[in-house]
C-alpha cells in the first residue's frame, strides 16, 4: 500500500495556481512582443509613407523646374520683329507673374508625355475646400493667341496643403540699375523676361523639421529688345559694307601674253 501511495504521488500534475500563473506570464511576455512588433510595423510603415512622398514632391519639383526653364520668350507673329518695332515686339513677350500667379509659353507640358508644341502654362495660388493654399498648373496648346486668352485644357494641383506661397522674379539690373528680386513683372514696360523664377512654400505640416521650400530656377532663353535692335543694325551695317565694296571694286583688265 505504501508503494502504491508513493507512486500516485510521484505521477501527479501542475495544481490549478502554477498553470495560471504560467499563462499570465505567457500573456505577458507575447503582449510585449506584440507591442514592439507594433511599433516596428507602424515606423516602417510611416518611413515608407515619408520617402514616397519626398520622392513625389521631388519628381514634381523637378518637372516643375524643367517646365519654367523652359519658359519661351515667344512674341506673337502679330507683333512686327523688324528694327523700326523692336521695342514694341519686346512688350509683347507672352510672360507674365505677379506674386500669386505666373503665365508664360514652353515647348514641356507638365501633363502629357509626348511632344505636344508650344503649351501655354499658368501658375496659380488657389484655395481649396479645407481652406488651404494648393498651387494649381493650368496648360493648353498654344495656337498664336494673345498671352490673356483663356481657354485652358486641363489643370493639376503640383502643391497643396500650403500655408503661403509666391512667386519673385530676377532682376539682374545693369549699370543703373541694381539686381533685385521682384514680386510683378511686367514685360511691357521691362521688355525683357525675368533671369530666374523665385517660388517660394510654407507648408502645413507641422511635423516636418524644415516646413519650408524653395526653388530658384534660372531661365535659359531670354530676349533684350536692346540687344536684339544692336545685332540687327550691326548686321545690317556688315551687310552695307559688303555691298559697298563690292561695288568700288574695280575689274582688272587682263594682260596678254608678253606684254
Amino acid at each position: 500500500m505504501s508503494e502504491y501511495r508513493e507512486i500516485k504521488h510521484d505521477i501527479s500534475g501542475f495544481t490549478l495556481l502554477e498553470v495560471l500563473v504560467a499563462v499570465t506570464l505567457i500573456a505577458v511576455m507575447a503582449v510585449g512582443v506584440w507591442t514592439v512588433l507594433d511599433m516596428c510595423i507602424r515606423s516602417w510603415t510611416r518611413g515608407i509613407e515619408a520617402i514616397d512622398i519626398n520622392q513625389r514632391n521631388r519628381s514634381t519639383q523637378d518637372l516643375v523646374r524643367k517646365q519654367v526653364a523652359s519658359a519661351y520668350p515667344l512674341i506673337p507673329a502679330s507683333v512686327g520683329q523688324n528694327v523700326a518695332n523692336a521695342a514694341a515686339a519686346a512688350s509683347a513677350l507672352v510672360f507674365s507673374g505677379g506674386e500669386t500667379s505666373m503665365r508664360f509659353v514652353s515647348p514641356n507640358s507638365l501633363l502629357s508625355m509626348d511632344s505636344v508644341g508650344l503649351v501655354l502654362v499658368t501658375y496659380e495660388v488657389e484655395v481649396d475646400s479645407d481652406g488651404n493654399l494648393a498651387l494649381v498648373e493650368r496648360e493648353t496648346p498654344y495656337v498664336g493667341q494673345g498671352a490673356d486668352d483663356g481657354g485652358f485644357t486641363s489643370s493639376v494641383p503640383v502643391f497643396f496643403n500650403l500655408k503661403e506661397c509666391t512667386f519673385e522674379y530676377y532682376d539682374p539690373g545693369d549699370a543703373e540699375n541694381p539686381s533685385e528680386w521682384l514680386t510683378e513683372w511686367d514685360t511691357a514696360s521691362r521688355r525683357r523676361m525675368p533671369a530666374a523664377v523665385r517660388i517660394s512654400m510654407i507648408t502645413n505640416e507641422t511635423n516636418k523639421d524644415w516646413p519650408g521650400r524653395q526653388m530658384v530656377i534660372p531661365l535659359r532663353a531670354q530676349y533684350n529688345y536692346l540687344q536684339t535692335q544692336q545685332q540687327r543694325v550691326q548686321r545690317q551695317r556688315v551687310q552695307q559694307q559688303r555691298v559697298q565694296q563690292q561695288r568700288g571694286q574695280t575689274v582688272q583688265p587682263r594682260q596678254k601674253p608678253g606684254q
